[in-house]
């Protein structure tokens, strides 16, 4: 459109430019005769000087008022047009250029004056241009005429060659348009449903193209959020299946025990009755604590928010070693360092936080081992530090271990108690109170949990 335009307004412009000038050059010619004549006496002097004075090809004619022939001198070959100068005159000009032309501003001040332009055809239909003019002085008028067949032609002919450039250079800019369109929505055709739909699982990412532009970021970007899409559905995924298996089990013991006793509820054993209650009870147990488990990730992925408040989280660290007490077996429970730190938080999650890294560490202690506790203040940080002397974890687990269901096969082989989510919500609680949970470790040497919290 923009091509069309552009070569429409040069073939206005060039036309309007054409005519404009010609009409310039023939009244400055009137006019110069008209001077010429004036002075003249006799018709052979005034004949002389007209034929002397027209414009190369152009025809000149006086008459008087009543349109009667005074002299003239025709171009070769041609009488020249026929016009009545009083009608003419009276009637105003009339312009010679194509309609389109006007779109055009002027480049030539045109003012007839006193005389006239009009485009008058002769018996062969070759337009001329003629300007009419009154002689002053006398009564009579002069018209001056020249033909517009060279300049008609030379106008046409530009028309002509401004409507193959635009068809050129139409087509060329569609084409490379289209070209570089589809060079540029490259990365977004690759955003298609069908693109996305023969990618095979676990390979939806956007190959790297080296270029830099809106789109192909925009594409980069959608492709990771199906990434992270995809990522998110696995672990989803892994997260029902570990589920499940964990919840089946302490199913199936409860099951079969309460089986066995429906079964033989007036013959059976004292001891075996009480081992087979005994079971279903601490599998119940398992079973309530993974069920809370669960609820605290729950609300996690739905963005619950945490009471905020001041909390004592000295006094915390001493709320869980009494807890936690009754619970050693053979193990030492002790306090490293001691001191008052103020953090704000929800107190109940931070005793959570706590008491799930200290519960760990006496499970994976053996009897005679020790656990040791220390608070203290580190910049504008609150630090708890639960250092063990148990089986340690394998460098391989170290970021492992927080993911959920995720067990070490040297904890889970010593103590089938867990369930593999501890860890996943200690790291959503501290990340919940803007922290940090990490662990130092080496098999068979201890773990060191760290806990990170910015302080009040």
């Amino acid at each position: 459109m923009v091509i069309a335009l552009v070569c429409l307004f040069g073939y206005a412009l060039h036309a309007r430019t054409r005519y404009d000038a010609l009409d310039l050059m023939l009244q400055a010619n009137a006019r110069h005769i008209a001077t010429t004549l004036a002075g003249s006496l006799t018709v052979a002097d005034r004949q002389r000087i007209l034929a002397a004075s027209v414009l190369a090809g152009a025809g000149a004619r006086v008459v008087d008022t009543d349109n009667r022939l005074l002299y003239e001198t025709a171009p070769a070959g041609s009488a020249g047009p026929r016009v009545d100068p009083p009608r003419a005159i009276l009637e105003g000009t009339r312009a010679d250029y194509p309609a389109v032309a006007a779109l055009a501003p002027a480049v030539f001040s045109v003012r007839p004056g006193d005389g006239a332009f009009r485009v008058v055809r002769d018996p062969l239909h070759i337009r001329w241009r003629v300007y009419a003019m009154p002689m002053a002085g006398e009564s009579q008028f002069l018209v001056v005429s020249l033909p517009l067949t060279s300049i008609d032609g030379a106008v046409a002919s530009f028309g002509l060659l401004m409507l193959l450039c635009a068809v050129l250079a139409g087509v060329a800019t569609l084409l490379v348009g289209w070209l570089l369109a589809r060079h540029a929505l490259r990365p977004v055709a690759a955003l298609t449903a069908r693109a996305i739909a023969t990618l095979p699982s676990g390979s939806r990412r956007m190959a790297d193209t080296g270029d830099d532009d809106e789109l192909t970021r925009l594409a980069i970007t959608f492709h990771q959020l199906l990434s992270s899409q995809e990522d998110t559905m696995e672990v989803q995924q892994r997260f029902i299946a570990a589920a499940s298996h964990e919840l089946r089990a302490p199913l199936t013991v409860i099951l079969a025990n309460l089986e066995l006793l429906g079964r033989g509820a007036f013959r059976m054993d004292p001891d075996a009755h009480a081992l087979a209650v005994g079971e279903a009870h601490t599998e119940a147990e398992r079973m309530a604590r993974l069920v809370a488990d669960l609820l605290s990730l729950a609300r996690a992925d739905a963005g619950v928010p945490l009471r905020r408040e001041q909390v004592e989280l000295d006094r915390v660290v001493l709320d869980v070693m009494g807890e936690l007490r009754h619970q050693l077996a053979g193990q030492r429970l002790e306090i490293a360092a001691f001191e008052p730190v103020m953090v704000r938080g929800d107190p109940d999650r931070l005793k959570q936080l706590i008491l799930i890294l200290v519960d760990n560490a006496i499970k994976y202690t053996a009897p005679g081992g020790r656990v040791d506790i220390s608070v203290h203040r580190e910049g504008g940080a609150a630090v708890v530090d639960v250092r063990d002397t148990g089986v340690g974890i394998a460098p391989n687990d170290h970021q492992r271990v927080f993911e959920r269901f995720y067990r070490a096969e040297s904890g889970r082989s010593r103590n089938a108690a867990g369930n593999g989510l501890g860890l996943s919500i200690a790291r959503w609680i501290a990340d919940e109170h803007g922290g940090s949970v990490t662990l130092a470790s080496e098999v068979g040497t201890g773990t060191t949990a760290t806990i990170e919290l910015p302080a009040a």
